[in-house]
């Protein structure tokens, strides 16, 4: 991390903040381009010094191999996506293995089926019905929402 420190910068207008952040943006994006294709030649070398080493291991039929310079060996990654959600599901039900499940719920659509609740709540509340507080949320969901700032240039 570098030691800069920010000067305490006079007052800016609003047109001015906004003209400087979207330059500062766009040096970044412009250094992080370069910076990446400076990268290009490494990130091929290594890509072909690994290939290299997982041809020994293959030919050698080991898993690891030490050297004086360094140990080398091979890894497995696993990525398990769905392609047919209805299908899965049905079969997680019929055999009951609810452990497949992740404990979690799709954004938008909680977002919406809220706003839909909501709806229905008001239309209760203008015929005089009552509405219970549960009738406005989806029990054990919370939602967190941050504010930030985004910046277009124009």
């Amino acid at each position: 991390m570098s030691d800069t420190t920010v000067a305490e910068a006079p007052a800016l207008t609003a047109d001015a903040l906004a003209e400087k952040f979207i330059a500062l943006r766009n040096r970044k994006a412009e250094m992080e381009k370069a910076h990446k294709e400076a990268l290009a030649p490494y990130n091929l070398g290594l890509e072909w010094l690994e290939n290299q080493m997982l041809a020994i291991l293959n030919e050698t039929g080991a898993e690891s191999m030490r050297t004086k310079s360094g140990t080398f060996f091979k890894t497995t990654k696993t990525s398990v996506t769905v392609n047919r959600w209805s299908d899965t599901l049905d079969w997680i039900q019929k055999n009951e293995r609810w452990e497949l499940l992740e404990a979690r719920v799709n954004k938008t659509m909680t977002l919406e089926t809220l706003k839909e609740l909501a709806e229905t709540a008001n239309a209760k509340a203008e015929a005089g019905d009552a509405v219970a507080p549960e009738e406005l949320e989806i029990p054990g969901v919370h939602i967190t929402t941050m504010a930030g700032l985004n910046v277009r240039s124009s």
